[in-house]
Protein backbone atom coordinates (compact mmCIF):
# COMPACT_ATOMS: atom_id res chain seq x y z
CA UNK A 1 0.00 0.00 0.00
CA UNK A 2 1.60 3.72 -1.01
CA UNK A 3 2.50 5.63 1.93
CA UNK A 4 1.05 9.24 2.12
CA UNK A 5 2.80 11.88 4.66
CA UNK A 6 1.76 14.87 4.67
CA UNK A 7 4.37 17.86 5.02
CA UNK A 8 4.20 21.14 7.07
CA UNK A 9 6.45 22.98 5.57
CA UNK A 10 7.94 23.54 1.93
CA UNK A 11 11.22 22.57 3.59
CA UNK A 12 10.43 19.24 5.52
CA UNK A 13 8.89 18.25 1.65
CA UNK A 14 11.83 18.63 -0.11
CA UNK A 15 14.16 16.69 2.65
CA UNK A 16 11.73 14.13 2.78
CA UNK A 17 11.80 13.10 -1.20
CA UNK A 18 15.67 13.61 -0.78
CA UNK A 19 15.19 10.63 1.59
CA UNK A 20 12.76 9.43 -0.57
CA UNK A 21 13.43 9.82 -4.35
CA UNK A 22 10.40 7.56 -5.60
CA UNK A 23 8.00 9.42 -4.13
CA UNK A 24 6.05 12.30 -5.38
CA UNK A 25 4.87 15.20 -4.04
CA UNK A 26 0.80 15.59 -4.61
CA UNK A 27 -1.98 18.58 -3.57
CA UNK A 28 -5.31 18.33 -5.03
CA UNK A 29 -4.68 14.53 -5.64
CA UNK A 30 -6.69 14.69 -9.28
CA UNK A 31 -4.11 12.56 -11.22
CA UNK A 32 -3.47 10.49 -8.04
CA UNK A 33 -7.42 9.46 -7.90
CA UNK A 34 -7.60 9.32 -11.84
CA UNK A 35 -6.19 5.74 -12.84
CA UNK A 36 -3.26 6.82 -10.64
CA UNK A 37 -1.98 9.69 -13.13
CA UNK A 38 1.17 9.90 -13.43
CA UNK A 39 2.29 8.23 -10.05
CA UNK A 40 2.02 4.91 -10.63
CA UNK A 41 5.62 3.69 -9.73
CA UNK A 42 5.57 6.10 -6.59
CA UNK A 43 6.55 4.65 -3.38
CA UNK A 44 5.24 7.76 -1.38
CA UNK A 45 2.99 10.24 -1.78
CA UNK A 46 4.22 13.49 0.10
CA UNK A 47 1.30 15.53 0.39
CA UNK A 48 2.07 19.39 0.18
CA UNK A 49 -1.12 21.07 0.30
CA UNK A 50 -0.74 22.34 4.12
CA UNK A 51 1.29 25.05 2.65
CA UNK A 52 0.68 25.91 -0.86
CA UNK A 53 -1.09 28.71 -0.83
CA UNK A 54 -4.67 29.47 -2.58
CA UNK A 55 -4.42 33.08 -2.86
CA UNK A 56 -4.74 34.91 -6.19
CA UNK A 57 -4.21 38.58 -6.03
CA UNK A 58 -3.37 41.72 -8.67
CA UNK A 59 -0.59 43.93 -7.96
CA UNK A 60 -0.31 46.75 -10.55
CA UNK A 61 0.12 45.51 -13.77
CA UNK A 62 0.87 41.87 -12.64
CA UNK A 63 -1.39 38.75 -11.59
CA UNK A 64 0.16 36.57 -8.65
CA UNK A 65 -1.41 32.88 -8.19
CA UNK A 66 -0.66 30.53 -5.58
CA UNK A 67 0.10 27.17 -6.26
CA UNK A 68 -2.60 26.07 -4.66
CA UNK A 69 -5.42 27.67 -6.23
CA UNK A 70 -8.32 25.58 -7.84
CA UNK A 71 -9.01 25.58 -11.70
CA UNK A 72 -12.44 26.94 -10.05
CA UNK A 73 -10.72 29.46 -8.08
CA UNK A 74 -8.98 30.53 -11.22
CA UNK A 75 -12.85 30.63 -13.18
CA UNK A 76 -14.31 32.37 -10.06
CA UNK A 77 -11.52 35.06 -9.22
CA UNK A 78 -12.89 38.52 -10.42
CA UNK A 79 -8.46 39.30 -11.20
CA UNK A 80 -8.14 36.40 -13.70
CA UNK A 81 -8.24 37.61 -17.43
CA UNK A 82 -10.61 35.69 -19.76
CA UNK A 83 -8.64 33.56 -21.69
CA UNK A 84 -6.95 32.01 -18.39
CA UNK A 85 -10.77 31.13 -17.04
CA UNK A 86 -11.25 29.71 -20.54
CA UNK A 87 -8.21 27.42 -20.04
CA UNK A 88 -9.43 26.41 -16.83
CA UNK A 89 -13.16 25.47 -18.28
CA UNK A 90 -11.57 23.14 -20.78
CA UNK A 91 -11.73 20.69 -17.48
CA UNK A 92 -15.12 19.60 -18.20
CA UNK A 93 -15.87 18.06 -14.20
CA UNK A 94 -16.26 20.59 -11.87
CA UNK A 95 -16.12 17.96 -8.65
CA UNK A 96 -12.17 18.02 -10.69
CA UNK A 97 -11.50 21.74 -10.83
CA UNK A 98 -12.56 22.20 -7.30
CA UNK A 99 -9.87 19.86 -6.46
CA UNK A 100 -7.28 20.05 -9.38
CA UNK A 101 -4.37 22.81 -8.65
CA UNK A 102 -2.58 24.97 -11.20
CA UNK A 103 0.55 24.18 -9.64
CA UNK A 104 0.03 20.61 -10.00
CA UNK A 105 -1.36 20.51 -13.35
CA UNK A 106 1.93 22.66 -14.43
CA UNK A 107 4.19 20.38 -12.41
CA UNK A 108 2.82 17.10 -14.04
CA UNK A 109 3.95 18.21 -17.65
CA UNK A 110 1.42 16.70 -19.16
CA UNK A 111 1.55 16.08 -22.69
CA UNK A 112 -2.05 17.30 -22.31
CA UNK A 113 -2.13 20.01 -20.16
CA UNK A 114 -4.78 22.42 -20.72
CA UNK A 115 -2.91 25.03 -18.93
CA UNK A 116 0.68 24.97 -19.96
CA UNK A 117 0.13 26.55 -23.65
CA UNK A 118 -1.63 29.41 -22.65
CA UNK A 119 0.63 30.02 -19.26
CA UNK A 120 3.56 29.92 -22.04
CA UNK A 121 1.84 32.21 -24.46
CA UNK A 122 1.15 34.88 -21.47
CA UNK A 123 5.32 34.93 -20.71
CA UNK A 124 4.12 33.39 -17.31
CA UNK A 125 6.94 33.32 -14.52
CA UNK A 126 7.29 30.69 -11.57
CA UNK A 127 8.47 30.64 -8.19
CA UNK A 128 9.78 27.50 -7.34
CA UNK A 129 11.75 25.12 -4.16
CA UNK A 130 14.41 23.16 -5.04
CA UNK A 131 18.04 22.02 -3.92
CA UNK A 132 19.28 25.66 -4.84
CA UNK A 133 16.26 27.02 -2.16
CA UNK A 134 13.60 29.76 -3.95
CA UNK A 135 14.09 30.74 -7.36
CA UNK A 136 11.93 32.97 -9.84
CA UNK A 137 12.24 32.01 -13.29
CA UNK A 138 10.29 31.80 -16.63
CA UNK A 139 7.37 29.42 -17.12
CA UNK A 140 9.61 28.43 -20.71
CA UNK A 141 12.95 27.30 -18.72
CA UNK A 142 10.95 25.09 -16.36
CA UNK A 143 9.03 23.14 -19.47
CA UNK A 144 12.14 23.09 -20.92
CA UNK A 145 14.21 21.31 -18.27
CA UNK A 146 11.69 18.91 -17.65
CA UNK A 147 10.77 20.61 -14.10
CA UNK A 148 13.63 18.88 -12.67
CA UNK A 149 13.45 18.30 -8.87
CA UNK A 150 11.88 22.05 -8.42
CA UNK A 151 8.07 22.10 -6.94
CA UNK A 152 6.05 25.00 -8.17
CA UNK A 153 5.00 27.68 -5.39
CA UNK A 154 3.61 29.77 -7.21
CA UNK A 155 3.43 31.41 -10.59
CA UNK A 156 3.13 35.49 -12.31
CA UNK A 157 1.37 36.31 -15.18
CA UNK A 158 0.58 39.98 -16.96
CA UNK A 159 -2.92 41.43 -16.26
CA UNK A 160 -3.23 42.59 -19.85
CA UNK A 161 -2.07 40.00 -21.96
CA UNK A 162 -3.92 39.04 -25.32
CA UNK A 163 -3.91 35.03 -25.62
CA UNK A 164 -6.37 32.93 -27.87
CA UNK A 165 -6.41 29.15 -27.47
CA UNK A 166 -8.10 25.93 -28.41
CA UNK A 167 -8.86 22.69 -27.24
CA UNK A 168 -9.67 19.52 -29.43
CA UNK A 169 -10.78 16.29 -27.90
CA UNK A 170 -13.37 13.65 -28.52
CA UNK A 171 -15.22 14.35 -25.75
CA UNK A 172 -15.40 17.01 -23.36
CA UNK A 173 -14.74 14.48 -20.82
CA UNK A 174 -12.12 13.12 -22.93
CA UNK A 175 -7.88 13.48 -22.51
CA UNK A 176 -7.15 16.45 -25.00
CA UNK A 177 -5.51 15.72 -28.36
CA UNK A 178 -3.87 19.27 -28.92
CA UNK A 179 -4.23 22.02 -26.45
CA UNK A 180 -2.91 25.21 -28.63
CA UNK A 181 -2.65 28.85 -27.45
CA UNK A 182 -0.94 31.66 -30.18
CA UNK A 183 0.06 34.90 -28.21
CA UNK A 184 2.35 37.45 -29.28
CA UNK A 185 4.97 35.26 -28.42
CA UNK A 186 4.43 33.00 -30.79
CA UNK A 187 1.79 29.34 -30.66
CA UNK A 188 2.63 26.92 -28.50
CA UNK A 189 0.66 23.45 -27.90
CA UNK A 190 0.58 20.14 -25.76
CA UNK A 191 -0.22 17.02 -27.91
CA UNK A 192 -1.28 13.95 -26.73
CA UNK A 193 1.54 11.46 -27.53
CA UNK A 194 3.96 14.01 -28.57
CA UNK A 195 4.98 16.45 -25.71
CA UNK A 196 4.70 20.18 -25.31
CA UNK A 197 5.68 22.47 -28.12
CA UNK A 198 6.92 25.68 -28.57
CA UNK A 199 6.29 26.69 -32.40
CA UNK A 200 4.57 25.61 -35.08
CA UNK A 201 7.34 23.88 -36.95
CA UNK A 202 8.58 22.31 -33.30
CA UNK A 203 5.18 20.50 -33.18
CA UNK A 204 5.07 19.55 -36.82
CA UNK A 205 8.24 18.54 -37.33
CA UNK A 206 7.94 16.44 -34.10
CA UNK A 207 7.37 12.45 -33.62
CA UNK A 208 3.74 12.03 -32.09
CA UNK A 209 2.06 9.08 -31.56
CA UNK A 210 -1.24 7.78 -32.92
CA UNK A 211 -3.09 6.95 -29.76
CA UNK A 212 -6.61 6.84 -28.81
CA UNK A 213 -7.17 10.77 -29.36
CA UNK A 214 -6.20 10.33 -33.11
CA UNK A 215 -3.53 9.92 -35.84
CA UNK A 216 -0.60 12.03 -35.62
CA UNK A 217 -1.19 13.17 -39.18
CA UNK A 218 -4.41 14.42 -37.78
CA UNK A 219 -3.12 16.02 -34.47
CA UNK A 220 -0.84 17.66 -36.96
CA UNK A 221 -3.77 18.79 -38.99
CA UNK A 222 -5.60 20.60 -36.20
CA UNK A 223 -2.09 22.49 -35.03
CA UNK A 224 -1.78 23.41 -38.54
CA UNK A 225 -5.52 24.59 -39.27
CA UNK A 226 -6.08 25.97 -36.01
CA UNK A 227 -3.27 28.66 -36.28
CA UNK A 228 -5.18 30.59 -38.34
CA UNK A 229 -8.24 30.56 -36.62
CA UNK A 230 -6.23 31.48 -33.51
CA UNK A 231 -4.65 34.56 -35.30
CA UNK A 232 -7.95 35.91 -36.12
CA UNK A 233 -9.45 35.78 -32.78
CA UNK A 234 -5.83 37.48 -31.48
CA UNK A 235 -6.55 40.01 -34.00
CA UNK A 236 -10.34 40.91 -33.49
Amino acid sequence: MRQIISAKSMEEAYRLRRDLPEARYVSGGTEVLRLNGSVPDATALIDVSAFLSPEIEKKHDAIIIGAGATFQDIIDSPVIPLWLKEACGYMSSLALRMQATIGGNIARLGDDSYLIPVLLAAGARLKTYGNRGMLEGELSEYVRNGGSRYTVLGLTIPADEAVSSARFSRTAASHSAVNMALSKRGLFSAVKGGGIFFSLEEALGADIADDITGSAQYKKYLIRTEKERLEEVLND
